[in-house]
């Protein structure tokens, strides 16, 4: 055991320095850093599989070397590293049911895949990664009572899920995945009023909602969403007008109500709504000039 402790403990400070290497951009160095902890934890997990530790220790490895071989443009080799990650942690959650993190890294491990390969135009490839950090976030967050923190995490699944789905054209499933995000959020609100972030992204699950009945045909009911939505973001931007996420969003969800109102046909209900957007667009972009992406929120209004 003191053999096997020592791999593990050579492999960790080989970690550590490689993650210090990559962020002074030593790229092949912190590869080879990696790879060389990848070998002495194997020795340790494989000499001891019954210890769960070992186990983590090296599902960390794949994933911060999968990272690294991410930023390097090497994909293939660090879908390989991932997938041996997630295959690992899948494992350790079903040998050790009683540790609950286990299933909760396995959840966190499908997602950063799902995600990687969705922002890469990969949307359905990411689908059903993100429905197996899904189906282990319920697992989790079940075992566990319904804990709120859980609850949180177990919606922005199913929204994240919900994503992919709506860019790979399943409305109907996105649909349904942000329907059962919705009842995670609207409980956690009524249970938390004060909470803003769970709030906030309750409101953003409106909007979400709102672009998936537009893309199937359901204009009236789209714009329902989106008044949800604009009223969610107004209420938290009343209670405090320095919060700007929420300024920014309903900024966002004003101009989209306007472009739907116009093409319903509502004009006058369009004009209001987009200088609602223009007038708040505007504020931010002038308070916090440094910030680019403010600024085109508000070029964006004004030409609508």
């Amino acid at each position: 055991r003191q053999r096997l402790d020592r791999h593990s403990s050579y492999a960790g400070s080989l970690s550590n320095l490689a993650i210090c290497l990559a962020k002074r951009r030593d790229y092949a160095a912190a590869v080879a850093a990696l790879e060389e902890a990848i070998d002495h934890q194997e020795a340790a997990y494989h000499g001891n599989p019954g210890r769960a530790q070992y186990g983590e220790f090296l599902a960390n490895h794949y994933q911060n070397l999968a990272q690294i071989q991410r930023d390097l443009g090497c994909p293939s080799e660090a879908l390989r590293l991932w997938e041996q990650e997630i295959q690992l942690r899948e494992r350790l959650a079903t040998e050790n049911p009683a540790v609950g993190d286990f299933r909760s890294e396995l959840a966190e491990a499908c997602s950063h895949l799902a995600g990687w390969l969705r922002d890469a135009g990969r949307p359905e490839a990411a689908v059903p990664w993100f429905q197996k950090s899904v189906d282990a976030m319920e697992i989790h967050a079940g075992s566990r009572g319904g804990m709120p923190e859980d609850r949180k995490r177990l919606a922005d699944a199913y929204d994240q899920l919900a994503a992919s789905h709506h860019e790979a054209g399943h409305e109907d499933e996105a649909f349904r995945c942000l329907q059962r995000a919705r009842e995670l959020l609207e409980e956690l609100a009524k249970g938390d009023p004060t909470d803003e972030t769970t709030r906030l992204n309750l409101a953003a699950n409106y909007f979400s909602t709102a672009m998936v009945q537009g893309r199937r045909g359901q204009l009236p009911d789209s714009e329902h969403w989106l008044l949800l939505a604009r009223d969610g973001q107004r209420e938290l931007v009343d209670q405090r007008p320095e919060n700007v996420a929420a300024r920014r969003a309903l900024g966002n969800t004003l101009l989209t109500l306007g472009r739907l109102q116009r093409e319903l046909g509502r004009d006058a209900d369009a004009l209001d709504s987009l200088s609602g957007s223009v007038t708040l667009c505007q504020a931010l972009a002038e308070e916090h000039p440094d910030q680019l992406p403010l600024a085109r929120d508000w070029a964006n209004a004004c030409n609508s």
